[in-house]
């Protein structure tokens, strides 16, 4: 009898509430919190995500898990379709401090980027500090994630990395605006910047496939990590690295994928 209702438990676990979301909370145009409590310490950190939920079992068993260390000496140069920035300019950014990041929610459609005649709608960015990504084996202090979706529902993420140096006049003016240093609270942009001026002029970039950074870590996400890093001032960086706190999942192994790149 023990046995029957362990099994009927089990099932009742795995029920509706529990079933794989089909779309990522990154995509909720909307102020959204997911489903099930996750941060990035202690018992609700990283290394018990895929514990946490049946939803968030990629965290554990997934075999296309980012983000991952690049070891520029392992790299499989390729002809690779070249990546084609097309961002709108006059945005104006607001961000939201949701207590994982500092996010901004796509709300003009048009901003996309181009690889190999497909187009990729922008939906998303946020920030993370250190950087997820490493390039053998060196983090950065921040990394700049904008998130795309395809018509076909594929999604692509640059991932762009800041460090100490010349100021950015896109995140010096994101800056002034007050950044939103508590969960909940929301910094609103007066006027518009070029979004344009928040990646690089160089479209090179490493790219593989991998996951979500965050729960439920789901895979079969095109990355395209840009190879030139864009410079910030120091002081800046600092202040998001304040408001940030160690954002960033631990690097996650490759467990077999290869990494391309494309440019010198």
């Amino acid at each position: 009898m023990r046995f029957l209702i362990a099994i009927v438990l089990f099932i009742v676990s795995c029920g509706p509430g529990e079933k794989d979301k089909s779309e990522h909370y990154y995509f909720k145009k909307t102020a959204h919190h997911p489903d099930i409590h996750w941060s990035y310490e202690g018992a609700t950190g990283p290394e018990y995500w895929g514990k946490l939920s049946a939803s968030y079992r990629l965290a554990d068993t997934g075999k296309k898990q980012s983000p991952v260390n690049i070891d520029t000496s392992k790299v499989v140069v390729d002809n690779l379709p070249e990546l084609i920035f097309r961002y709108h300019s006059g945005e104006r950014p607001d961000f939201i401090n949701n207590g994982h990041t500092l996010q901004h929610q796509q709300e003009q459609d048009g901003s996309e980027i181009e690889v190999a005649g497909k187009h990729y709608q922008l939906e998303q960015f946020h920030l993370h500090s250190p950087s997820e990504h490493t390039i053998d084996g060196k983090h950065f202090p921040i990394e700049l994630h904008m998130v795309h979706k395809a018509k076909d529902g594929e999604v692509a993420v640059l991932a762009i990395f800041y460090k100490a140096g010349e100021s950015s006049q896109a995140l010096n003016y994101i800056a002034s605006a007050k950044l939103p240093d508590k969960k909940g609270n929301k910094s609103v942009m007066k006027q518009g910047i070029r979004l344009n001026d928040l990646v690089p002029t160089q479209p090179e970039y490493y790219t593989y496939s991998g996951s979500f950074t965050t729960p439920p870590c789901t895979e079969n996400v095109k990355w395209f990590v840009l190879k030139q890093e864009l410079e910030a001032d120091e002081e800046l960086l600092k202040n998001l690295a304040e408001i940030l706190k160690h954002n960033n999942r631990p690097i996650q192994d490759l467990d077999g994928r290869e990494i391309h790149g494309f440019g010198s």
